[in-house]
């Protein structure tokens, strides 16, 4: 059986957290604008979006860190009910916005990819993610990011 180091749980955390929050600050930076736009159904459909983005992705975390802790067998369970029931997730703000008019399409997929846009837009520019989180977010810095 393989074990996790004891600081892998707050590894994972503390890189949920960075990318999280900047994601959340920038969806509903993006539905501010959006409401200034009078496209309130994007703006709705932006936040939706990244709150299931964001899930999908600290779900991602918890699931990633008890497979590398568990068998062989139970790891690869947990992997496709954890793929499956990440899919069932992503599908509800999709599903919500065909059902109704309040939510536009487009700007729910953009939201689900927001964790997705931050992790490029930190290859690319790490300094941008650090400054959202610090004067947006109030997260401290505690060193340098990976």
């Amino acid at each position: 059986m393989i074990t996790t180091p004891s600081g892998c749980n707050s590894q994972v955390d503390a890189i949920q957290k960075r990318y999280g929050s900047a994601a959340f600050i920038i969806a509903v930076g993006a539905a501010i604008v959006l409401l200034l736009l009078s496209r309130p159904a994007a703006a709705r459909g932006i936040v939706l979006g990244a709150i299931f983005g964001i899930i999908n992705f600290v779900l991602m975390g918890r699931m990633l860190i008890r497979r590398l802790s568990g068998n062989r067998r139970k790891a690869a369970l947990l992997a496709f009910g954890g793929i499956a029931a990440r899919y069932s997730l992503l599908a509800l703000p999709i599903i919500a916005a065909l059902k109704w008019q309040k939510f536009n399409l487009t700007a729910v997929i953009v939201g689900i990819f927001m964790i997705q846009l931050v992790l490029l837009l930190d290859q690319c520019c790490p300094a941008a993610i650090s400054h959202i989180t610090l004067k947006f977010g109030g997260m401290q810095k505690h060193g340098k990011s990976g």
